[in-house]
């Protein structure tokens, strides 16, 4: 990461990722007493600010010339730099909606990958998720959302409006999620109603069928103290047994399902890519699971993955 100062006519504004507030004297006071505490973050090419607006306006207002700022590497080094001002706002600092989250997501992703990275497809989401607080197949399917009301827009009977109320949605639903469904079941499943061009008018409407449910499930709530062991409780271990079952079931279908897909109508372009590489890390974590299967059942079943 490079440290420099640089000259506030110098540095390219894009579209804000939020609007700046009409009062910012508390900012302005603590820049004025202590400096600017977080440097602004700029492309070290293009020089456009990817973060630190609300920063910018308040230098700007006070008459500064100059100002601390850093130019990031690459994309990892601007998330590793990023993510704790992003998650754990400073007092000063006005929590991020999940839009602007993912407008600072696509920022990021103008930076390039790292130098050492030679092999194989880089995912940017597996660092720019993280560090603006989102996972990263929410980011992957939001952005996805995005883009496709973008590209519509411009097309003559496109279903640009289809694309705007689903990513409405989406983001609904990682800021409120309704009750029972996780975030990543809703987007999950409005984004593949999106595929179909059926998407409903709100959250309520909208019913996760259990294939969604099984491969994306609500995160459990954390255990109570002194809490007893499954073989302590009558029962667990067959409704493990059970649940385990039908994970295997659910990600059969799943499976099933994507093959044909693929012969039929297979991704390209990001979501191929963002696929292929989701794909490998399941297909990884599939060898495991059958590994550990094969060794508690002596070895006797051949599985083939």
């Amino acid at each position: 990461m490079k440290f420099k100062k640089v000259r506030l006519d110098a540095i390219r504004l894009m579209h804000p990722i939020r609007s700046a507030p009409e009062d910012q004297g508390n900012l302005a006071t603590s820049i004025k007493a202590r400096g600017v505490n977080v440097p602004l973050m700029i492309h070290p090419l293009t020089y456009s600010l990817i973060s630190g607006y609300r920063r910018y306006d308040a230098c700007r207002e006070m008459g500064m010339v100059t100002v601390r700022a850093c130019l990031p590497e690459d994309v990892v080094d601007a998330c590793n730099e990023l993510g704790n001002h992003v998650t754990e706002p400073n007092m000063w600092a006005i929590p991020m909606t999940v839009r602007e989250r993912v407008e600072l997501a696509l920022r990021l992703h103008e930076l390039r990958k790292p130098l050492d990275h030679t092999e194989g497809h880089f995912a940017h989401d597996t660092y720019t998720a993280p560090t603006v607080g989102l996972s990263s197949r929410i980011l992957w399917r939001i952005r996805s959302t995005m883009s496709k009301a973008k590209e519509w827009e411009g097309n003559p009977g496109s279903d640009a409006a289809i694309a705007r109320k689903a990513l409405k949605l989406m983001l609904e639903a990682v800021e409120k999620p309704t009750a029972g469904y996780s975030a990543n079941q809703l987007v999950c499943h409005l984004h593949s109603m999106l595929q179909c061009g059926d998407v409903p008018d709100s959250l309520h409407a909208l019913q996760v069928p259990p294939s969604v449910r099984q491969r994306h499930p609500v995160p459990p709530s954390p255990p109570l103290q002194d809490a007893p062991s499954v073989t302590a409780v009558p029962g667990t271990r067959k409704r493990i047994h059970a649940d385990f079952r039908l994970g295997v079931d659910g990600i059969s279908g799943a499976l099933a399902g994507l093959q044909s897909l693929v012969h039929e109508n297979p991704p390209k372009g990001d979501d191929a890519e963002y696929s292929i590489d989701d794909l490998k890390k399941s297909a990884r974590v599939i060898r495991q699971i059958v590994k550990s299967l094969e060794e508690r059942n002596n070895g006797q079943r051949d599985f083939c993955v």
